[in-house]
């Protein structure tokens, strides 16, 4: 999921790509904030990076 909000979906749309309804995925959402201390996705996002819980994918060589 921490993928997922990074890329921005919404949670909607993460709802869809995970098979849960959006009222769990918010849940889940607000519950990984408040654990890292983000008030904002994107904070979220931010904190889940540095801490190591979320990697952007490697992309292939072109």
């Amino acid at each position: 999921m921490h993928r997922l909000i990074g890329e921005g979906k919404t949670t909607v749309r993460i709802a869809r790509e995970v098979h849960l309804v959006p009222s769990t995925v918010k849940y889940h959402i607000t519950r990984m904030q408040e654990k890292l201390g983000a008030v904002k996705r994107v904070t979220l996002a931010i904190r889940a990076h540095e801490l190591g819980i979320y990697r952007e994918p490697e992309r292939p060589d072109r």
